[in-house]
């Protein structure tokens, strides 16, 4: 796992399902989601993982969609 401090983190093209483990494996309830060249595109929270499911999306959806 990928982790800045305590906050573990995942590339945005990284399907969600990954952003679920990085949460589950960790102590914290966000995700950071980080571009290939290591900036900061947004954070995913537990909730937000709830609804993506609610919503229909698929474990694959990609973290960051455009």
């Amino acid at each position: 796992m990928n982790s800045i401090g305590q906050t573990p983190w995942i590339l945005e093209y990284e399907p969600i399902s990954v952003a679920l483990d990085a949460i589950s494996n960790s102590n914290e309830r966000t995700v950071f989601v980080i571009s290939s060249d290591y900036r900061l595109e947004g954070v995913i929270s537990e909730g937000d993982i709830v609804r993506a499911y609610r919503g229909g999306q698929i474990p694959s959806t990609p973290a960051r969609i455009s």
